[in-house]
């Protein structure tokens, strides 16, 4: 009897030992265990997934905001650069402008100046003749005297002077005409009927003026047309031609 005890108690013990050991190997294996720790496993690995798309995000989005910014500097250059030039270029085109104008101008200004200069005066060399040479009553001819009277028209001619004496016993004439826009021949030919007018005035009762008369001549010196007709014909000759030098 004794030995069937010890046998039951070893048989038991044996049990014990055996259920003791497979749960200690099995018990981290256990679907027990298994839901616990998965729960935590999963709530790890998202927070570390989180964070680590987290991450990322804030990574990609501080290279788009670089990025950008970097654009926008590389735009605003862009767009700033070619204005600058343009700015510059508009500057040295007006600066070159402004400073060529003034030589310009002054190029015409001398000019005008020295046209100005050069231009003949007849009321100047009619006083020239007035100072060197005594005139019979010399009075100046109008234009319409002149076209009603001679039959020149001296409206077509730039400048004109037109002297001839009161006395109806002088025949003292002084012409000049500078031709502008009229025709020179014209004016030439006028002048000759001038000259034959007087001598058909003078022919018969004043032989001395018709004298004086016969001896004068139409001149032409550059754009002038002018006569003389006068006793002091070669004196106011002397100055007519000086003046239209």
């Amino acid at each position: 009897m004794n030995r069937r005890v010890a046998r039951r108690c070893a048989g038991m013990m044996a049990m014990v030992l055996l259920l003791g050991g497979c749960g200690a190997s099995g018990g981290a294996d256990t679907p027990e265990a298994s839901a616990i720790s998965t729960p935590a496993a999963e709530s790890a690995a998202e927070t570390e997934g989180s964070s680590a798309a987290a991450t990322t995000e804030n990574t990609t989005e501080a290279a788009a905001a670089e990025e950008t910014t970097e654009a926008a500097v590389t735009e605003k250059e862009t767009t700033e650069a070619p204005a600058e030039t343009e700015t510059t270029e508009e500057t040295t085109t007006e600066t070159e402008e402004t400073t060529e104008a003034p030589a310009e101008e002054t190029t015409e200004t001398a000019a005008e100046t020295a046209a100005a200069e050069k231009a003949v005066s007849l009321e100047d060399i009619y006083s020239q003749i007035t100072q060197q040479v005594s005139l019979n009553s010399p009075m100046t001819v109008p234009a319409e005297f002149i076209a009603n009277y001679f039959g020149i028209d001296v409206s077509a001619a730039e400048d004109y002077l037109f002297v001839m004496s009161e006395m109806a016993t002088s025949a003292e004439t002084i012409v000049i005409v500078k031709a502008g826009g009229a025709d020179k021949q014209a004016l030439t030919d006028s002048l000759q009927a001038v000259i034959d007018q007087k001598a058909a005035e003078m022919e018969n009762y004043l032989p001395d003026q018709y004298d004086i008369v016969s001896r004068s001549a139409v001149q032409q010196t550059g754009d002038y047309v002018w006569l003389v007709i006068s006793e002091n014909a070669d004196a106011i000759r002397a100055v007519i031609e000086a003046g239209l030098q």
